[in-house]
């Protein structure tokens, strides 16, 4: 996740005391009581130090209904802390997108080649042969008023998807999970670039 270093937020780190609270939630979350105690410091300075790392979305509130507010960092201030870690999460995350992708991409081919397959077998298999008859050469002239012969129209069935044999039917559903797995790898991408980019 990208950290903007405004000039808000470098003011926000000039402070020694921001930095120290930081590095003391970066160890484990903490209460204002702990805070102020570890830091040596009054309650009411080291509260207005954290109402600023919460408004820059460094740190937050945990109020869990007991009797004590936590205070732990964000994704931001974590990315803050640790920015070598965001990157190998990064990384991690765009390999594993990248390789739901590819077998993705691969599972669409090969369903897509094999059901390419079927329809051109079928397609070959359902054309009747028509026979082929060589007129006879004739020397009398016909007479001119002949019955035009009859055409019957000749039905080549369409092979569709809808007509794949049962075996096939998985290949179809294989399709479907390969499409999956594309779309799932653009997700993860997508993720990791928004949250870890």
């Amino acid at each position: 996740m990208n950290i903007s270093l405004d000039r808000k937020t470098i003011f926000l780190l000039a402070s020694e005391t921001r930095l120290e609270i930081l590095k003391k939630l970066d160890e484990r979350r903490m209460t204002l009581t702990e805070l102020a105690k570890s830091l040596d410091l009054s309650k009411t300075a080291v509260k207005e130090h954290l109402d600023k790392l919460v408004n820059a979305g460094l740190v937050r509130r945990v109020d869990e209904g007991r009797k004590w507010i936590y205070y732990e960092l964000t994704s931001n201030g974590k990315t803050l802390m640790h920015p070598e870690e965001a990157r190998i999460k990064l990384i991690i995350s765009l390999i594993v997108a990248i390789s739901f992708s590819a077998i993705g991409i691969l599972q669409l081919f090969e369903s897509m080649r094999v059901v390419g397959r079927f329809m051109v077998k079928e397609a070959t298999k359902s054309v009747p042969s028509i026979p082929i008859s060589t007129p006879t050469p004739t020397l009398i002239p016909t007479p001119t008023h002949t019955p035009a012969p009859i055409e019957t129209p000749i039905s080549i069935p369409q092979p569709s998807i809808l007509s794949l044999p049962k075996g096939y039917v998985d290949i179809i559903f294989d399709f479907y999970i390969g499409l999956a797995l594309l779309l799932l790898g653009f997700s993860i991408a997508l993720y990791a670039i928004r949250r870890f980019g």
